[in-house]
């Protein structure tokens, strides 16, 4: 009975807690997706192993006599505590034989350790992931402090995602999307995924594929009814090769037909130049006969003529 008076009446301290120690871990949605251990290096403050945080090796220590071992000492001028600077705020001394080599009198030392970090289902991006007493210590008995990772998300080169959707574009060829049909994708997690599409889909359609999306993260912070989100795909038809295709076939077609237009002008020049001299052969066994035809026979070579120069600068 005396000890439980005694316990009520003059309670315990908690001990003090050391700092927290920030770290960051990039993690690819597949990770995110699928989930994942990972293992970070950490940076951390241990107390010494050889003088247990308390800078002594033999634990020998003096007592500072200008704050009587408080620490701190008030100050008359700034009406506030300050901090001892005889004992510069330890309270005690260590002789200089006493003190601790190992950590150069600074009761703690530096040291590097790889903790397994958890990668649930679902984390989403700058989630927090806290390691309980992980982190930093305090000289002298304390409780350490945590490790908090914050994990960030790295860019996909085919997915988007936003909180639990993901969103994808798929390129569908014009005649396919005139009949419509179906393709295969590779999900986050390896799977073949079929996605069907309909008859005459268009640029910016979306088709949503329900309990296809990222994992619901169910913790503490984040509490759904939904164990998936969904999956948005959307299309992007390719339309026909109409630009540069289309307008070179075209120059090629249209330089053909000038070709073949220079060698009808040519065939009919030739043409008219043999009735001529058939004309004048004929002229002179019946000169008023041959000056009729040979009027507008002359005009008809002349117009053939101007057509083919015309062909020739415009080939």
């Amino acid at each position: 009975e005396d000890t439980d008076l005694r316990a009520l009446l003059y309670p315990k301290l908690p001990k003090s807690k050391g700092p927290n120690v920030c770290h960051t871990l990039c993690a690819s949605l597949e990770e995110m997706y699928t989930g994942k251990k990972a293992k970070v290096a950490v940076r951390r403050s241990r107390n010494c192993s050889r003088c247990n945080g308390s800078g002594s090796t033999s634990g020998q220590r003096i007592t500072c006599r200008g704050c009587n071992g408080k620490g701190e000492m008030f100050s008359r001028k700034t009406r506030t505590t300050e901090p001892c600077s005889t004992c510069v705020g330890r309270g005690h001394f260590v002789p200089y034989r006493n003190r601790c080599q190992h950590c150069s009198f600074g009761k703690t030392v530096q040291e590097t350790k790889d903790v397994e970090v958890p990668i649930q289902k679902g984390t989403r991006h700058n989630h927090r992931i806290f390691l309980q007493e992980q982190g930093d210590e305090l000289a002298g008995p304390c409780v350490p402090g945590d490790v908090e990772v914050r994990v960030h998300e790295k860019p996909h080169e085919r997915f988007l995602r936003r909180e639990d959707d993901l969103f994808i574009q798929a390129k569908i060829p014009f005649s396919d999307a005139v009949r419509g049909g179906c393709f295969l994708m590779d999900h986050l997690d390896g799977r073949k995924l079929e996605v069907n599409y309909p008859i005459g889909v268009k640029t910016g359609d979306i088709q949503t594929i329900e309990e296809e999306g990222m994992p619901v993260l169910q913790d503490a912070f984040h509490v759904s009814c939904k164990n998936m989100g969904s999956l948005h795909v959307v299309f992007l038809v390719e339309a026909p090769p109409t630009a540069a295709g289309d307008r070179e076939a075209a120059d090629t077609l249209l330089h053909e037909k000038e070709q073949h237009r220079q060698l009808d002008c040519a065939k009919e020049v030739e043409l008219l130049k043999g009735q001529f001299q058939s004309v004048l052969r004929q002229g002179a066994k019946n000169p008023e006969a041959a000056a009729q035809d040979l009027l507008p026979l002359l005009q008809r070579l002349g117009e053939a003529m101007g057509q083919m120069e015309a062909a020739r600068q415009g080939g």
